[in-house]
């Protein structure tokens, strides 16, 4: 009995992890930083920690040097692929000033400074944009939703 359980779960689950083929498996969304400054990039989307608990994480992986590239920022996790993560609901990605500290920005009042631009991005903004996004966003992603707007961003950021 326990066997056949197990065979069976087996089989749902090779049926579901077969059901994308390799093209539509992603893992990781490149990131790039287009400014001479370093960013962190925060990915909100099922969790309810605030930005500020995942500034104290410090973690190396959301970090994007100046004028750089990260591979790892936005990636799924544990073996998953990002095609399931946002079949049903829309990446929030938070990208922040990664020269405040912790304790800089525990102590401010408001987020001005510190949350440089938020984008809602669906699973269809990824494909379109090749898995890529960028800061400032660049053309391509003009009709992302973002907060401030594309253009407030383009104007305050760009070279």
């Amino acid at each position: 009995m326990c066997l056949m359980k197990f065979i069976s779960r087996f089989f749902i689950l090779f049926v579901l992890v077969s059901s994308c083929s390799a093209e539509e498996r992603h893992h990781h969304v490149r990131f790039v930083n287009h400014c001479a400054f370093p960013i962190r990039v925060y990915n909100q989307s099922g969790t309810s920690l605030r930005y500020v608990e995942w500034i104290r994480d410090n973690n190396s992986s959301y970090y994007v040097p100046a004028n750089s590239v990260n591979d790892n920022a936005l990636s799924a996790r544990r073996g998953r692929y990002l095609e399931r993560r946002y079949e049903e609901v829309d990446a929030t990605v938070f990208v922040l000033d990664a020269r405040y500290s912790y304790n800089e920005v525990i102590n401010r009042e408001s987020d001005d400074g510190i949350v440089l631009v938020r984008y809602d991005v669906s699973l269809q903004d990824f494909k379109d944009l090749d898995w890529e996004i960028s800061f400032p966003p660049d053309e391509r992603m003009k009709d992302i939703r973002m907060w401030p707007s594309y253009e407030e961003v383009v104007a305050r950021y760009s070279k």
